[in-house]
C-alpha cells in the first residue's frame, strides 16, 4: 500500500466544511429556539383557551 499526499490546503477545506456544517446547525437550533419562545409568549392564557372552547367566545383572542 502506497502512502496518500495530502497537502494542508485538503486539509483546511474539509475542516472549512466542518465548520460550516457546525455553524449551520447551531444557527438553525438558535433559530427554532427564538421560535419556540417567540410562539410560546404568544400564547393566550388557560382561561381565554377554555373560554374559546367552551363558550365559543372569540373577542378575547389576537390576530396572531
Amino acid at each position: 500500500m502506497g502512502r496518500r499526499f495530502v497537502d494542508l490546503r485538503t486539509i483546511q477545506r474539509r475542516m472549512q466544511f466542518k465548520d460550516d456544517r457546525v455553524n449551520a446547525a447551531m444557527r438553525k437550533a438558535e433559530a427554532m429556539t427564538g421560535l419556540v419562545t417567540q410562539t410560546h409568549a404568544e400564547l393566550p392564557s388557560p382561561e381565554v383557551i377554555g373560554q374559546v372552547l367552551l363558550g365559543g367566545d372569540l373577542a378575547k383572542l389576537t390576530p396572531a
